[in-house]
C-alpha cells in the first residue's frame, strides 16, 4: 500500500477498508464515481496483494477488508495460488465469523417512534448510559421550540414527516442501529449535536455545537431525507443552508451542501 499514490491508497481504504460505496467515497473525496472506480481497479492492478498473496499461501486467515482486496486482485490475473486454497482460506474466516456471531449478544437497539404528540426517541440503557457520560443532564429540543415552519419544510424537503430532534441509522455498518441527537446539556446554552455509536461498549461524540442561536425559535435540525446515503445524515439550518455528515474511519466527516 506504501508504493501507491496518496489517491489511490485512499480509494482502497474507503472502499474496502471502510466498506463504502463508489457513491458514498464520492460525496467524501469530491471526486467523481468514474473516476473512484478508475482509481480502485488501477490501485489492484498495480499491487496486485503481494503481502496478502503470501498470507494466504501460509493459510493465514485474513481480516474482511484485507481479504477482499486479495481476492479482488487475484481475479484480475492467473496467480501461483491453487483455487483451493483460496476456497479454504473463505470457509475458515466465514466459519470464524459465524461462531463469534453466535457467541456475541446483539445490542439492543434505539427506537425512534411517532405518538399523539410528536416523536420519541428510547436509547437501550447502554446507549443512554455513554449519552450521560459525555453530557451529563442533556436534553433533546423540545418539539415546540422549533420555529413555526420547520416541520412542514422538512416534511417537504425530507420526503416525509422528520423527528427534528433526533435520527437514527446503521451510521457505521456494524449491523446495529445508532443514534444522533440535537439538544442541551445541562448548565450549556450552546446546541449540540452528539452521535451515540451503538455495538458492544456503546460511545458518544460531540459532532457539532453551536453557540449562536434562538432558542425559543431553533433553525437548526436533523433530518435523513429520502435517497441519503447509508451512512449520513443532514444538519439543516434552515433556511440559510446544509451540512451532511458522513461516517467514514471512524468518524463524522462534515461537507456543506448549499446556502
Amino acid at each position: 500500500m506504501s508504493q501507491l499514490s496518496p489517491e489511490h491508497r485512499d480509494a482502497i481504504t474507503l472502499r474496502f477498508a471502510e466498506e463504502l460505496s463508489f457513491e458514498e467515497m464520492a460525496t467524501v473525496t469530491d471526486a467523481g464515481v468514474s473516476a473512484l472506480k478508475m482509481r480502485v481497479r488501477r490501485a489492484c492492478d498495480r499491487r496486485r496483494a503481494p503481502l496478502s498473496i503470501r498470507a494466504i499461501e501460509r493459510g493465514v486467515v485474513l481480516e474482511p477488508a484485507t481479504l477482499a482486496y486479495c481476492i479482488l486482485c487475484l481475479e484480475s490475473r492467473t496467480m501461483r495460488i491453487t483455487t483451493s486454497i483460496r476456497l479454504a482460506t473463505l470457509f475458515a474466516f466465514t466459519a470464524i465469523a459465524i461462531a463469534a456471531t453466535a457467541c456475541t449478544r446483539k445490542p439492543e437497539q434505539p427506537e425512534l417512534s411517532f405518538i399523539n404528540i410528536g416523536f420519541t426517541l428510547k436509547l437501550p440503557p447502554d446507549m443512554q448510559h455513554a449519552l450521560d457520560s459525555l453530557a451529563p443532564g442533556f436534553r433533546s429540543v423540545m418539539v415546540g421550540k422549533y420555529r413555526s415552519d420547520i416541520a412542514q419544510y422538512a416534511a417537504e424537503a425530507g420526503g416525509g414527516m422528520q423527528a427534528l430532534f433526533a435520527t437514527i441509522a446503521d451510521f457505521d455498518g456494524d449491523g446495529t442501529l445508532d443514534a444522533v441527537v440535537e439538544g442541551n446539556t445541562a448548565g450549556d446554552s450552546a446546541l449540540s449535536v452528539i452521535a451515540i455509536m451503538n455495538g458492544a461498549t456503546p460511545l458518544a461524540t460531540l459532532i457539532a455545537r453551536t453557540e449562536q442561536y434562538d432558542a425559543d425559535a431553533v433553525g437548526l435540525y436533523l433530518s435523513r431525507p429520502k435517497g441519503i446515503a447509508p451512512r449520513s445524515f443532514e444538519l439543516v439550518d434552515y433556511p440559510d443552508s446544509s451540512t451532511v455528515y458522513t461516517y467514514v474511519r471512524g468518524r463524522f466527516v462534515g461537507k456543506k451542501v448549499g446556502d
